[in-house]
C-alpha cells in the first residue's frame, strides 16, 4: 500500500506524456504563484513610494522651511539687540513680524492641509510651492505641530516687548 501511493506521488506509473503535462501544469503553477506575488510586492511597493511622496516629503519640507524661519528669527533677535537706530529698528521688527506670518502660515497649512509657499522675502519671488495634507493630531507630528503656534504667538508677544524696551 505505501509503495503504491509513493509511486502515485512520484508519477512512475503514468506514461511519459502525462508526467511532462503534470510537470507543465506544476510549472505553470508556481510561474502564476510568483506572478501574483510580485504584483502583490510591486502594489505595496507603490503604495508606500506614494505615502512618502505626497505626505512625508512635503511635510519635511514645510518643517525645514519653519526651522529655517525660526533660526532667520534668531538671528534677528540678536541684531535688534545692538540696533540703535530707530528706522533700521522698525525695518527689522517687520522683517521678524513677515517670518512670523510665514511661520504660522506654514503650520496652519501643516495642520489644516493647504498649499504653502516658500517666498524670497528680499525679491518677493516663489522659491517653490508644495501641498501638504493635513497632519492628524493622532500623530504625534500633529500635537508637535498644533503645540508650536502657543509658541510661534509668544515669540511673537516678546519681540513686542523688545521692541517696547528699545
Amino acid at each position: 500500500m505505501l509503495k503504491r501511493l509513493i509511486n502515485f506521488i512520484t508519477f512512475v506509473d503514468l506514461p511519459i506524456r502525462k508526467k511532462f503535462t503534470l510537470f507543465s501544469l506544476g510549472v505553470l503553477f508556481w510561474f502564476v504563484a510568483m506572478f501574483s506575488i510580485s504584483i502583490a510586492v510591486n502594489l505595496n511597493i507603490t503604495d508606500k513610494t506614494d505615502g512618502i511622496v505626497s505626505r512625508i516629503i512635503p511635510h519635511d519640507r514645510a518643517v525645514q522651511k519653519i526651522t529655517r524661519k525660526i533660526q532667520g528669527l534668531n538671528i534677528d533677535a540678536i541684531e535688534i539687540t545692538t540696533i540703535h537706530d530707530a528706522k533700521t529698528l522698525e525695518q527689522k521688527i517687520d522683517t521678524v513680524r513677515t517670518r512670523l506670518s510665514d511661520i504660522r502660515a506654514s503650520i496652519s497649512a501643516l495642520t489644516e492641509g493647504g498649499l504653502i509657499h516658500d517666498i524670497n522675502r528680499n525679491t518677493n519671488q516663489v522659491i517653490e510651492s508644495f501641498i501638504v495634507s493635513p497632519l492628524t493630531e493622532t500623530d504625534n507630528d500633529g500635537k508637535y505641530a498644533v503645540e508650536l503656534l502657543p509658541l510661534v504667538n509668544a515669540m511673537d508677544a516678546h519681540l513686542k516687548e523688545i521692541a517696547d524696551i528699545k
